[in-house]
């Protein structure tokens, strides 16, 4: 027995070379099998995937929520009835507007462009055949700035056009015949049939900062338009001032006043998204859709 103990304390070597060993293997045995297994667990989490840099760690797959799913895959059929009504009517009015000008006559050029009015039913048109796509109308971010734009821009024009016509309709509409259900749909029931589908399907109105910017790049664009490539190419209207700018009132203004004017008229647009944000956070509080909040 004492032989045999003998060769088993040479086999296993002094003390101090078996805690070495111990140490090489991670302590016991036990721990050391716990600490190889978490060891080869993070080599298999962090080993390079083709196509990406290494030491790049892969991001987990984005987990989209089943609500949104539905939306965006399913659109209600209320919904979808609405969104038709409006695309017809503005297209309805957009071509009834292109049939009253003659393309012809250079010397009315611009012709129904000419009008920021016709800008924002343009915009309307555009927004109403976006909502109708999947990838546009679910209410998410997904074209949310652009339909917000077009709302702020139809705000614009109902409150100028109201505010000038009951002053003077010779303001806005200068020689030219009022068709009443056409001056009505373009200063009234277009725009509001746009902010409903914006503030309460959509749901978009959310991003003022980028708005505003966007909203600001739609003056100057205007502005460059009617005083750079309008006025030179028209000869009316005349005013006391200038001659050839879409609007009669413009005419009887000077280039500083005018520059004035539109700059009120994008601080005016400032006020409008923060009422139709507010307006947005309402519609959140009164009618949430799937937990969503303002």
């Amino acid at each position: 027995m004492r032989r045999r103990a003998l060769r088993q304390q040479h086999l296993d070597g002094p003390p101090y070379e078996r805690r070495k060993r111990q140490q090489r293997m991670g302590g016991d045995g036990r721990r050391g099998c716990e600490q190889r297994r978490k060891s080869h667990a993070h080599r298999l989490a962090h080993r390079p995937v083709p196509g990406k840099a290494a030491g790049q760690r892969r991001r987990p797959a984005a987990i989209v929520p089943r609500n949104d799913r539905e939306s965006a895959a399913t659109m209600p059929p209320s919904v979808r009835t609405y969104r038709w009504l409006v695309l017809l009517l503005a297209a309805a009015f957009f071509v009834d507007r292109a049939l009253t000008e003659d393309f012809t006559d250079l010397s009315d050029f611009g012709w129904q462009f000419r009008y920021l009015t016709i800008w924002a039913l343009t915009g309307s048109l555009v927004a109403a055949a976006l909502m109708l796509t999947p990838r546009f109308g679910a209410p998410d971010a997904r074209g949310a700035v652009f339909v917000s734009v077009v709302a702020v821009l139809n705000m614009i024009v109902v409150v100028s056009y109201w505010r000038l016509y009951f002053d003077d309709p010779a303001l806005v509409n200068g020689e030219n015949a009022i068709v009443p259900l056409r001056e009505y749909y373009l200063h009234l029931a277009g725009p509001l049939l746009q902010w409903i589908d914006v503030l309460s399907i959509k749901r978009g109105f959310r991003r003022m900062g980028a708005v505003a910017l966007w909203l600001g790049v739609l003056v100057l664009a205007y502005l460059g338009w009617a005083e750079l490539i309008v006025a030179p190419l028209n000869d009316g209207p005349v005013g006391t001032v200038t001659a050839g700018l879409p609007y009669p009132f413009l005419n009887d203004m000077g280039l500083g006043a005018r520059l004035g004017f539109y700059g009120a008229t994008w601080a005016s647009g400032l006020v409008f998204i923060a009422l139709l944000r507010a307006a947005q956070a309402g519609v959140d509080r009164l009618a949430p859709r799937g937990g969503r909040t303002a």
